[in-house]
Formats: structure tokens, C-alpha cells, sequence
């Protein structure tokens, strides 16, 4: 198997079901890139670009099956939302397949990352073949938004959740959204030690932690 040079592999990860190899790249600032590499094969198997003014993506996700995946992009201030299979598509096809996040929660585009690092300062996990539980942090007002997304609609499913860290940094950021399928719960854990953990049913009744104290 041979991966494509010329770029810097940030992530590189095998689906649960043990068939694909996704690779994450940043060719430059504006454009990155999600390869696919079948590990029956090697051959490169699937190609897609995310461009833009300035992005950012840090990981990907899966369902429970590894048959389905997804990514959190920024994009200068916007999260969008990309979810893909095994199959190669039209551009068209991936427009139709992307959820712009600050539209759906109503932000606005003055988040700023930290340029250091390849982190979005969002995440999000499959709870479902059709559900995604997405977080992000407005770094702007010190805010994090947590909500549930219909992929077969692109709507919200219930009202987003919002919560003021006090005490908060230009350094402290959204590491990882996870799903718990033992306890059927969600968390979300911050760089500054923070961290939520909510019922999948319900995730207005989330408690806010301080689990530590990264950032002193």
C-alpha cells in the first residue's frame, strides 16, 4: 500500500470492520483531503477535498459497524459537518451530504483556533446509523453548544444545549465527543479539564464537571 506524498498525514485510521484504511491529509491551509485505501487490495479506493479559507480537521469518526463515517471541517469560524461511505461521489452529491453547524445552532463565524495545532474545537460522534451528538466551542464568548443532528433531515432533533465555562482561556478548546452505548450516555471533554456527560434521550439534563485543572 502506498499513500499519496506530498501532504501532512494527520490521522490515519482502520474502520471496525477491518476494510478501510481513511487517511486524513492537509495539502495546504485551504485544502485537505480524506483518502480511502482498501486493505483487501492496497488501492487507493476513495478521494475527497475539503477546501476553503482556512481548514481544519482533526478526526474521524465511524458507526458501530464501520460501514459509515464523518468528520467536523473548519472553515475559518464554520463548522460543517461532512458524513461519507465507502463509495466515491459527485460533487454534488457531497454538497448535498454536508450540515453547516453555526446556521443550525445560530453562530456566528468568530471562533478562532488555535493555529498550532490541527484541532477544531468541535467534535462529534455516531450514536446511530442516522444520529449524530456533535459539540462545539465558541471560543469567542467562552460557550460550549451541544446538540443531536438527523442526518436523513440535516435538523436539529430537539433544542441545542448551551453552557458558559466561567474561568474559561484562549487555550482551553473541545477535544472529543464520545457515545457510551453501555450507559447510552454522551460526554464531551475539554482541554482545560471540563467535561459533560448527558442521557442520550435527554441531553438538556447534562452535568458540567471541572475533572481537572490542565491549563493551571
Amino acid at each position: 500500500m502506498e499513500i499519496k506524498q506530498g501532504a501532512n498525514i494527520v490521522q490515519a485510521r482502520i474502520s471496525r470492520d477491518s476494510s478501510r484504511l481513511l487517511v486524513v491529509r492537509k495539502l495546504k491551509e485551504k485544502l485537505w483531503k480524506i483518502t480511502q485505501y482498501c486493505l483487501q487490495t492496497a488501492n487507493e479506493t476513495f478521494d475527497e477535498e475539503f477546501a476553503g479559507s482556512y481548514i481544519k480537521i482533526d478526526n474521524i469518526v465511524q458507526n458501530m459497524t464501520g460501514t459509515k463515517y464523518g468528520v467536523i471541517c473548519f472553515d475559518d469560524g464554520v463548522w460543517r459537518i461532512r458524513t461519507f461511505g465507502k463509495e466515491e461521489r459527485t460533487e454534488a452529491e457531497i454538497k448535498a451530504s454536508e450540515i453547516n453547524v453555526n446556521d443550525l445552532l445560530g453562530l456566528d463565524n468568530w471562533t478562532m483556533v488555535d493555529p498550532a495545532t490541527n484541532y477544531t474545537f468541535g467534535s462529534c460522534c455516531f450514536v446511530d446509523d442516522n444520529t449524530l451528538f456533535v459539540g462545539v466551542y465558541h471560543s469567542h464568548s467562552m460557550t460550549h453548544h451541544h446538540c443531536m443532528i438527523d442526518l436523513k433531515t440535516k435538523a436539529l432533533i430537539g433544542k441545542k444545549q448551551s453552557h458558559f465555562i466561567e474561568d474559561s482561556s484562549a487555550r482551553n478548546f473541545l477535544v472529543n465527543c464520545y457515545y457510551n452505548v453501555e450507559k447510552d450516555e454522551c460526554y464531551s471533554f475539554y482541554r482545560g479539564g471540563q467535561a459533560f456527560t448527558m442521557p442520550r434521550t435527554d441531553i438538556s439534563k447534562f452535568r458540567f464537571e471541572q475533572i481537572s485543572n490542565v491549563l493551571g
